[in-house]
């Protein structure tokens, strides 16, 4: 469980969790700052947005092939500042329209049969966040 100043609603626990991995057992080490902001996407958006994958172990972060300064890890000891997030074509653009706005370096992948947003409040070296597509 998070020992955050503010509730988390709309994401549980293990559903932001390192998944299925027997390196780590399924920390959870998530930053607190990001968390309240994909709550305020997840509200904006006024519908779920599933995890793919939260926090990674470096070790889960190498096995499913995630850059080495991935957000999802822990590298500075913030806790992770990423999520994959499940959304279908129809609702995607809303999703990337508002996390654009709210700041969120944002990474697309919306072909075949896994479709995804990747939304993260990493800090970059230019200072701005960042836009791009898993093609």
């Amino acid at each position: 469980m998070w020992n955050f100043k503010n509730p988390i609603r709309s994401f549980t626990f293990d559903e932001m969790a390192c998944k299925n991995c027997s390196h780590c057992g399924g920390i959870s080490d998530m930053n607190e700052d990001f968390m309240m902001k994909l709550q305020q996407l997840r509200d904006a958006c006024g519908f779920a947005l599933p995890v793919n994958s939260g926090y990674r172990c470096f070790q889960k972060n190498i096995d499913c092939g995630g850059h080495a300064n991935s957000g999802h890890l822990d590298q500075d000891g913030q806790g992770s500042m990423a999520a994959d997030l499940r959304v279908e074509r129809n609702q995607a653009r809303t999703v990337i329209r508002k996390a654009i706005e709210m700041g969120f370096s944002v990474g697309i992948q919306q072909k075949g049969n896994s479709r995804f947003v990747h939304v993260d409040t990493k800090p970059r070296k230019s200072g701005n966040a960042n836009l791009w597509s898993y093609a």
